[in-house]
């Protein structure tokens, strides 16, 4: 022991005037020691530094390391709108001119499906495929009809394809046109379900028609949202499955068209291409 504190550069005999360096010394030596010798690595618990950005990217590092996708900031809690929407009300231009449109074809042909159901002999095909369509939830509530009807009209219609012209990919048809020509595209697809959910009793405030921008695919998309026990669950022409609004990625809502009109998405300024195509 002399020796090596000799190598420290402390005089051995100065050491023995001051027994609490001594105790300190000796104690570091045992720790030494025991590391030398093979013991345990000392465990030392720092305090990190908590700052606001700290915080921040405490907060974001799940998904940032996860695969780096955007996705829609939606709270979990039950919300007014589908996707968290804090919606603002939008009265001008084409897009609400079209939806009020779309709005009074689908009540105006409600009215000519209650004709259909109480004489089928003035029924048209179209007419036919929606109540078809309408009748697949009819014995079913809750996700089991949403799920049937959804699944339904995806099948009713054929997507359309590249080659169609800009003009009729443009424009928004109410239901009965959509079925008669058998094809659409995903705004078709959506104004089908929404007049087909509330034939099957689902109540309108209970309905939305969303725009999305798909980041995947760098476009603008439309789905429609219904409230379920409190939760918001997405149709997709895209897929059968049902899905919660919260549960989906790399998308930015952008529009909600309801019962009570049309909303924008008062957390972003992304325009969307339906916007300024509607007609």
């Amino acid at each position: 022991m002399a020796q090596r504190l000799k190598r420290c550069g402390l005089p051995f005999p100065a050491l023995i005037c001051c027994p609490a360096l001594v105790c300190c010394l000796l104690a570091g030596y045992c720790i030494w020691s025991w590391k030398v010798v093979g013991g345990a690595e000392p465990v030392i618990q720092t305090a990190a530094i908590v700052t606001p950005l700290a915080v921040y990217r405490e907060e974001h590092a799940s998904v940032a390391l996860a695969d780096a996708r955007p996705m829609a900031v939606i709270s979990a809690r039950p919300t007014s709108q589908p996707f968290g929407i804090a919606a603002v009300p939008v009265t001008g231009g084409k897009l609400p001119m079209t939806w009020r449109r779309l709005k009074r074809d689908i009540h105006a042909e409600r009215a000519l499906l209650a004709h259909c159901r109480a004489a089928a002999v003035n029924c048209s095909p179209a007419m036919q495929a929606l109540l078809a369509i309408i009748a697949k939830g009819a014995d079913s509530t809750g996700r089991i009809r949403l799920g049937l009807i959804n699944r339904a009209v995806n099948l009713a219609i054929r997507p359309l394809n590249n080659s169609t012209p800009r003009e009729v990919r443009d424009h928004w048809n109410d239901p009965l046109t959509t079925l008669m020509a058998g094809h659409g595209d995903c705004k078709d697809y959506a104004i089908v379900k929404y007049a087909a959910l509330i034939e099957a009793g689902i109540a309108e405030r209970d309905l939305s028609v969303v725009i999305l921008r798909d980041l995947s695919a760098s476009e603008d998309h439309a789905v429609v949202a219904v409230r379920l026990d409190g939760t918001w669950v997405v149709l997709d022409n895209r897929w059968l499955a049902l899905v919660r609004d919260v549960n989906i990625r790399r998308v930015i809502p952008l529009f909600v068209l309801d019962e009570a009109g049309v909303g924008r998405n008062s957390l972003q300024n992304v325009e969307p291409a339906f916007a300024q195509l509607a007609s």
